[in-house]
């Protein structure tokens, strides 16, 4: 059996911020994104910031502070310190949404490596630590939230003994500790907020019902339930219960994908060098049902080293999204470089895709039938167009036409309009009404 622990981490993110961006020290800093505060120092934190403020309620409680907006941070990103540190005790790591907190699945025996040993080498990265422990990621969570509250609502959090397991306080942090078969006890007295899976909207409509705590739910009748909330109904009332049977993911290190080429004899740049390897990519990627949604391209030769990084909306797998990318960024080399080399020449290079995930089958068209019409020669930026609007609305999304539907002799219902406007159009001024010439009638 393996323990369940959830970190909430106050000021790591404000920590990183203050170090990559070479903030000056001594003055409160507040990270905000999506215009609330998210997190911020140990100074912001005796000021009265918190995270969930406005800025206006930040610069009330510290008129003083730096502010740094974050936008498009991944929830790793924060927290990268803490979690390869997490990442050499158990290989269960999941950083949870928000960017400030991480899940960790370990054996019994490794608890004691964890907390406090393997936050000590990690303690300036933070200002404190709430970490909750159970048998499952809702109890996890919503114990080290329920730590979190009560140190930010100013309330005084003691160790010791309790009727659902303990409480224990070290160097920089707080732990509760749910015992085997007590999860039930803990939530009782919990609020709603403890039932972190469900959404905010469903939350909220419990609320509108008149229910606060969790043991609320466990009186009204899952019928009853399920009007209000629909086929959210069940698993509400079975986390009320204190089950829950999610695992904890393997998201760090993030999977990622690496092919690299090396050539004995240097060989000229071309696409066609490349177009081997990502027939391979694309084939493993097909395989396995998973896509990326980031492609890194670093090549070497006798000319400066080339780094492109390219991003796509959704998880692609296709050989085709990849040659675009691959050719864009070599149409941005050859712009570049193509007054100072004539004809380059590599000796290796290597192909990274990173934020890996499942990739969801697209239905194949019945209609179609595999006709469509290629072109041969497309410029790169067409065809990068088109291969996103193929990745978000499907394949079929565009189609090639031919040649003789470029006039409107190959649509009917166009020809018919523009037969009848020739007669009269009210937009076109140099048309008179049909029969009205000399008729003495105003136009």
């Amino acid at each position: 059996m393996r323990l369940i622990l959830h970190f909430n981490f106050i000021g790591a993110r404000a920590f990183r911020e203050r170090k990559v961006r070479d903030l000056k020290g001594g003055v409160a800093l507040v990270i905000l994104e999506r215009d609330l505060v998210t997190d911020c120092d140990e100074k912001a934190w005796l000021d009265g910031v918190r995270p969930g403020d406005t800025l206006r309620q930040a610069k009330i409680a510290s008129p003083a502070c730096q502010v740094v907006r974050l936008r498009g941070l991944r929830e790793s990103d924060g927290l990268k310190e803490i979690l390869d540190a997490l990442s050499r005790i158990s290989p269960y790591i999941e950083p949870s949404a928000g960017g400030s907190g991480v899940f960790a699945a370990v054996a019994p025996g490794q608890f004691v490596q964890l907390v406090p040993g393997l936050l000590s080498p990690a303690r300036e990265g933070f200002s404190q630590a709430f970490i909750g422990e159970g048998g499952s990621r809702l109890v996890a969570k919503a114990s080290s939230d329920w730590l979190f509250r009560e140190y930010a609502g100013n309330r005084k959090v003691l160790p010791g003994k309790t009727a659902w397991g303990k409480i224990e306080r070290g160097d920089g942090y707080f732990l509760a500790s749910v015992d085997e078969g007590k999860e039930k006890a803990f939530l009782s007295g919990a609020t709603l907020d403890s039932l972190w899976p469900a959404p905010p909207e469903i939350l909220s409509t419990l609320r509108s019902l008149g229910l606060k705590k969790v043991r609320d739910i466990r009186e009204v009748p899952l019928v009853g339930l399920a009007r209000h909330i629909g086929d959210w109904a069940f698993p509400v009332k079975e986390w009320a219960e204190g089950e829950d049977r999610s695992p904890v993911k393997a998201l760090y290190p993030p999977p990622c994908l690496v092919k690299e080429v090396s050539f004995q004899e240097p060989v000229p740049l071309s696409e066609a060098l490349f177009e081997p390897a990502l027939r391979d990519i694309a084939s493993e990627l097909v395989e396995k049902g998973i896509g990326f949604k980031a492609m890194q391209i670093s090549i070497s030769g006798d000319f400066p080293g080339l780094f492109r990084e390219r991003k796509f909306v959704r998880p692609v797998s296709s050989f085709e999204a990849m040659r675009n990318a691959l050719g864009a960024a070599l149409g941005e080399f050859s712009r570049k470089e193509g007054a100072v080399l004539s004809c380059p020449v590599v000796s290796v290079f290597a192909l990274r895709l990173d934020e890996i995930a499942p990739v969801q089958a697209k239905p194949v068209s019945l209609i179609a039938g595999g006709t469509r019409e290629v072109r041969a020669a497309v410029p790169v930026a067409l065809a990068l167009a088109i291969s996103g609007i193929e990745q978000k609305f499907g394949d079929e999304a565009v189609n090639w036409g031919r040649a003789d539907e470029l006039g409107i002799g190959g649509r009917p219902e166009i020809a018919r309009r523009e037969k009848m406007l020739s007669m009269w159009d009210p937009m076109r001024p140099d048309l008179q009404p049909l029969g009205l010439e000399g008729s003495g009638c105003p136009r």
